[in-house]
């Protein structure tokens, strides 16, 4: 059995009844040396358990076996790619739709609230386009890797 010494200043060390701490050693000494004692001790009772406790016996393969099941399973993007189309088809609408209720006026409204964006703006629009474009040419390339 370990013992564990806490340093004074610790919190832990302050919840240790020492009298508590030492028939617990007592216990587990007599137990482990097999010596004759109280037989109705309830740390020997524990000791005994603990020691007679029966082992984990996990196959040599276990950690093997279940890295395989995890990559086996296939994962339902089904819902998914559903709510993904859905909020696209929502902006692909909201965009022309406020733009014809708010035409140029938004635009100007926008400039003068983030002066910096719109400064900026084109060059986020040709990010955004690479980043779609670049996810739409990544899906083929996974779908290949996946077939493997």
């Amino acid at each position: 059995m370990t013992i564990i010494h806490l340093p004074e200043d610790h919190d832990d060390a302050r919840a240790i009844d020492p009298r508590e701490w030492q028939a617990q050693e007592r216990a587990s000494r007599a137990e482990r040396l097999h010596l004759s004692g109280d037989a109705d001790d309830p740390y020997r009772h524990v000791a005994r358990a603990l020691r007679n406790a029966p082992p984990v016996a996990l196959p040599a393969d276990f950690a093997r076996r279940i890295a395989m099941q995890a990559g086996a399973a296939r994962l339902d993007l089904r819902l998914e790619r559903h709510l993904l189309l859905a909020a696209s088809i929502a902006l692909a609408v909201a965009v022309p739709t406020a733009l014809a209720l708010y035409g140029g006026s938004g635009l100007e409204i926008a400039s003068a609230v983030f002066p910096a964006l719109s400064q900026a703006a084109p060059g986020w629009v040709l990010a955004l386009a690479a980043c779609v474009a670049l996810n739409g040419l990544m899906e083929p390339l996974r779908r290949r890797l996946a077939a493997r």
